[in-house]
């Protein structure tokens, strides 16, 4: 409370005192209760201070950066009118780190009676955005899973050097509801879909924009027909004919190894399709059906075979009552000969039927026809 001092002047004639009084007013010193933790984004530059209580009206405020950590390059305010909250600057881009700051406040109208308060200030640096998506698998047929890893960016720093924030992801927009968060993700897949990432800050920095990539899903086609395969002699045109894609192209295609390699394709990209074959030779077509990385195929083997020279089967046989003959066909110099009973009680074994001089038993007394 106040005190009251009276000085009074008399002396030892008896004259009236000659007396005045003074009043002192004690104040107590103002009081400042700061909002916290004090956290700000070094790419702000600034930082904010607000009260969650204060005594004694303060008014005025000087403020400092000082004790064990500093920061660096801050210019220090003296006697500044208190206008809660307060919005503090300092250079942009300064390393993160906790900082000391000691404030100094009073009420003008109370010469004397200042205070002081001492806090600190996290600043922190902000995530940059990713500059990418690498995806393992693009593209997929029907179903199947692909890994979704960020490129470039990072998630910036807290004040105590651990991430300002993480790797958030999304399908079908940037936000809503996360499908994963982390550096690299596994996705299932059905359908195409396009697959968003940002980076969301943890502390008093911004989200960055996001980046997307789109896996596309493709149909499987029907499966592949390419038609029976077919033999002609002395006759090099061949038609084949695929069936129709139901998704995708067709294409044909010969097949490596089979045949002397020279039949031509007059349309590949045709169902249907003229095929050159060359006399004596053969070719293996493959019609592939392909929608994205969806692939199935069939082949079909054409065979042009060549004219033989003409049958020889040897000269007529004439035995006296000899049972055991023995053929003298030519051997073919194209294809494979083969004995056939035309007429006659003789059979010609599995193993002799293609043998140029194949043994024959006749009984005597009997005739046989034989075609070779």
């Amino acid at each position: 409370g106040d005190i009251v001092l009276g000085w009074s002047i008399t002396n030892t004639r008896g004259c009236t005192p000659n007396e005045d009084i003074v009043v002192l007013h004690k104040t107590a010193r103002p009081t400042v209760t700061l909002a916290g933790p004090v956290i700000s984004c070094n790419a702000d530059g600034s930082f904010v201070i607000d009260t969650v209580a204060t005594t004694g009206n303060p008014d005025t405020y000087s403020l400092t950066s000082v004790g064990a950590n500093p920061l660096p390059g801050f210019t220090p305010i003296v006697e500044d009118t208190i206008i809660w909250p307060l919005t503090i600057t300092y250079p942009a881009g300064t390393a993160p780190g906790i900082y000391n700051f000691r404030l100094s406040y009073r009420n003008k109208a109370n010469a004397g009676c200042d205070s002081l308060t001492n806090f600190t200030v996290e600043v922190q640096t902000p995530p940059v955005a990713a500059t990418g998506i690498a995806v393992g698998s693009p593209n997929i047929c029907v179903t199947g899973s692909t890994t979704l890893t960020v490129v470039g960016g990072n998630l910036g720093q807290k004040a105590n050097g651990t991430p300002n924030g993480q790797w958030v992801w999304y399908a079908g927009s940037c936000g809503g509801t996360p499908i994963g968060i982390g550096t690299t993700i596994t996705v299932n897949l059905t359908a195409t879909t396009t697959y968003y990432v940002r980076a969301e800050g943890l502390g008093a920095c911004d989200t960055t924009v996001c980046v997307n990539t789109t896996v596309t899903v493709f149909d499987a086609p029907a499966a592949a027909n390419a038609g029976p395969d077919q033999a002609q002699c002395m006759n090099p045109a061949f038609t084949v004919t695929g069936n129709t894609p139901t998704v995708g192209t067709g294409v044909w295609s010969l097949a490596p190894g089979f045949g002397s390699g020279t039949a031509t394709i007059a349309s590949p990209t045709t169902v249907t399709t003229g095929v050159t074959v060359p006399n004596g030779d053969s070719a293996k077509l493959i019609w592939t059906i392909t929608n994205g990385v969806c692939v199935t195929s069939d082949t079909v083997i054409l065979r042009n075979n060549q004219q033989p020279a003409n049958a020889n089967a040897g000269p007529d046989q004439a035995h006296c009552n000899v049972a055991a003959f023995t053929m003298a066909a030519t051997a073919p110099s194209i294809g494979t000969g083969k004995w056939y009973v035309i007429s006659g009680p003789v059979t010609i074994g599995t193993t002799d039927s293609t043998n140029i001089n194949a043994p024959i038993t006749l009984a005597a007394g009997n005739t046989a026809t034989l075609q070779w």
